[in-house]
């Protein structure tokens, strides 16, 4: 037999199924995810170059 508890607790989550997030919803995020992904490899390859330049640089002067 189930409880007063577990029922009230079952029928809350059934009121709140809503705000499941669904297989579209699903896809939506694992894309923006990609394309934040690929933003910060960019970032990051564009900085390695910049720090090899200044490298390069404090080298040539100081070196």
């Amino acid at each position: 037999m189930i409880g007063e508890e577990k029922a009230g607790t079952i029928v809350r989550a059934i009121e709140d199924i809503d705000d499941l997030a669904t297989k579209q919803d699903i896809l939506v995020l694992r894309n923006d995810m990609l394309k934040l992904k690929v933003e910060l490899i960019k970032w990051n390859v564009g900085t390695m170059v910049a720090m090899t330049g200044i490298f390069g640089l404090l080298l040539k002067l100081f070196g």
